[in-house]
């Protein structure tokens, strides 16, 4: 069974906008009660006590438009102002796992490391903004990808200051981290997963999808994700973690077979030089013009690529053979995520 621990942390600064009815799932804590009239405004600060409370009461669709001002641009103050600006809309909040720099929702080769969450909301009142994070802290759940198996945590959650990343964020932006600490013993060679059971509605209508945060501590040289670019006929093949070749002899090569035949056109586009140092994240390959995605094709990668332990990725046979299905490809996005074993 989860604990959950609320850390405390300085004031910092927060997005926020008309939201539904949380305040009655959050308690009267979380709840306006000096007053019931979502008046629009143009700021409120978190002393102000006459924000709208968590209900019905939408003012205006969210756009994208409404995430325009999410960073400020240009050089940053010293210090970011530490103010709220409420800004009246649907609320939107976000939730992302938080596997550090990488740019594939399958990490591998991160350490001791556990992610946690970043959370981010927009039009939230400010009066609910740490009852929705609590929620959130409370459905976080990490589990082993092979099985299912749950690990038992202690989660606890710190508002993030404005001024972080060497900018300031933008006024109507509230943000947390989630941290999680588990109880039990998480194995370098087992892949894990970070996500969120389900949550009351009030939360989750206003939620993004959540990312799918899987993540081995320790080694393991694979393919994580390949995105297609129908404009230019090109291929992203990224790996779980960086990747690097003994020497330019041994850098890699690249073929892709469809029906038993070469796709004609591809062409490596990565240069032999950048695999030394340091480790390459990804393999750019362009101008697959005979490459049918709706049709399931293969990518075999040669040479020697490693992991920073020195886990090759390619097998006894000097190739790296991926069986790409086109059921597997997420259409709107053109990826395709190749299953964990």
């Amino acid at each position: 069974m989860q604990r959950i621990e609320a850390a405390t942390s300085p004031r910092w600064i927060r997005t926020i906008g008309p939201l539904v009815v949380l305040s009655l799932l959050l308690g009267p804590g979380c709840r306006n009660t000096a007053s019931t009239d979502p008046a629009p405004r143009d700021a409120v600060t978190e002393e102000d006590s006459t924000n709208p409370p968590l209900d019905s009461g939408i003012v205006a669709d969210a756009s994208t438009a409404d995430l325009a001002d999410a960073y400020e641009t240009g050089d940053p103050p010293e210090e970011c102002p530490e103010e709220y600006v409420y800004a009246a809309g649907t609320p939107i909040i976000n939730a992302t796992p938080n596997l550090g720099e990488s740019d594939v929702d399958l990490t591998s080769g991160i350490g001791d490391r556990v992610p946690g969450m970043v959370v981010q909301m927009w039009h939230v009142p400010p009066d609910q903004l740490d009852g929705v994070a609590a929620q959130i802290q409370e459905a976080i759940r990490l589990s082993r990808v092979t099985d299912g198996d749950r690990v038992e945590v202690t989660a606890t959650r710190e508002r993030l200051p404005r001024n972080q990343d060497g900018r300031c964020y933008a006024s109507s932006l509230a943000r947390f981290a989630i941290t999680i600490q588990p109880t039990q013993t998480v194995e370098p060679d087992h892949w894990y997963e970070v996500a969120l059971d389900a949550m009351p509605d009030a939360v989750a209508q206003y939620l993004e999808p959540v990312p799918r945060g899987r993540f081995r501590q320790g080694h393991d040289a694979r393919v994580g994700r390949i995105e297609r670019d129908d404009k230019t006929e090109a291929l992203t093949i990224r790996f779980t973690e960086g990747m690097t070749t003994p020497s330019l002899s041994l850098a890699p090569t690249v073929a892709l077979t469809q029906a038993a035949a070469n796709v004609p056109g591809c062409h490596l586009g990565t240069p032999s030089e950048s695999w030394l140092e340091p480790g390459q994240k990804f393999l750019y390959v362009w101008g697959c013009s005979g490459l049918d995605p709706s049709e399931a094709f293969e990518v075999a990668i040669g040479g020697t690529l490693q992991t920073e332990d020195g886990t090759i990725l390619q097998d006894a046979n000097g190739m790296y053979v991926l069986s790409v299905e086109p059921t597997g490809w997420d259409a709107e996005h053109r990826t395709y995520e190749p299953p964990l074993p």
